[in-house]
């Protein structure tokens, strides 16, 4: 994914730039998402929840949170080409992990 200006995920700023976003190989949480830089070395591993949408599309859906100008925008969800199911980012607020808002 492309992204023209900084984003941000759980703990973590990307600059803006192309990363490589992937569903972890693991056995016990399919909801662990791991963000690449473009030439494949690993930069963060974010834990998810299941998110649906309403219809497949054919190509990477990213939503945001709103935020502050001037600061990087939180990616909220992150759905795969052809696919309903999604991951939602969690992010920490008042020292708890809470989802972001649902719309």
């Amino acid at each position: 994914m492309t992204f023209s200006q900084d984003v941000a995920i759980p703990g973590r700023v990307l600059p803006a730039g192309q990363y490589i976003f992937r569903i972890a190989d693991s056995r016990t949480n399919r909801h662990t998402v791991q963000v690449f830089d473009r030439a494949g070395k690993i930069l963060a591993t974010v834990f998810t929840i299941p998110t649906v949408r309403l219809t497949a599309t054919d190509d990477t859906h990213i939503t945001f949170n709103e935020q502050r100008t001037g600061l990087a925008v939180p990616i909220k969800e992150w759905f795969y080409p052809g696919n309903i199911n999604g991951e939602e980012f969690m992010y920490r607020s008042h020292g708890a992990m809470i989802a972001t808002a649902r719309r």
